[in-house]
């Protein structure tokens, strides 16, 4: 516990080494927890759990949990934000064309990496989310894609240049819309975004 609050405080100042630790530390873990454990081993951890989260006892299918796992993508994701931050801040002044493309092509390896922990570690992802990850990455101009919203389908963001987007809206339509005799932009299930500063 002591490693862990240290390791927590050392991130909190700045050192993205911490988070190696933390990691030895989530190994540690269990692979998975039921309640009756929870509850026999650890009482008051079970206590805050049965106030704050009521209904999750109750969804029997979820158990035993599998906390291993779902810490390390959560840990996952906390590495892979202070990347893109440390990414998206290299690039804010001085920077050359370049520069910010091989900074857009690290924040889409990070999206990747990002889906893959959703769909390996927490296990959100759907058949039809996949599908179209798999049109989406293997189109070259695209930089990354993963899985948003709360899992289980949900959505997916796709990173892209301006000047690949109407291709790539058409590849999708072509090959996952279509065959459904759907009409993706039609009726609202494709938007484009454009980041700003």
């Amino acid at each position: 516990y002591r490693a862990w609050g240290d390791a927590i405080d050392s991130f909190c100042n700045g050192s993205l080494a911490a988070l190696d630790t933390l990691e030895e530390l989530l190994l540690t873990l269990p692979p998975a927890i039921s309640i009756a454990s929870l509850k026999s081993e650890n009482p008051e951890a079970f206590l805050r759990f049965e106030n704050s989260f009521p209904a999750l006892l109750n969804e029997t299918a979820r158990w035993p949990l599998p906390i291993r796992t779902r810490a390390l993508h959560h840990l996952g994701e906390v590495r892979r934000v202070a990347m893109a931050q440390q990414t998206l801040e290299s690039i804010q002044d001085e920077s050359t064309p370049e520069t910010r493309r091989d900074a857009m092509r690290r924040i889409g390896e990070l999206s990747n990496e990002s889906h893959a922990s959703l769909r390996d570690l927490y296990n959100v992802s759907t058949n039809e989310v996949e599908q179209i990850i798999g049109i989406v990455q293997s189109d070259p101009n695209v930089l990354g894609a993963r899985l948003m919203g709360g899992g289980f389908g949900g959505n997916v963001l796709v990173l892209t240049t301006s000047a690949h987007a109407d291709s790539l809206i058409e590849r999708v339509q072509t090959e996952y819309y279509a065959p459904q005799d759907r009409d993706g932009v039609g009726e609202g299930s494709v938007m484009i975004s454009t980041p700003g500063k």
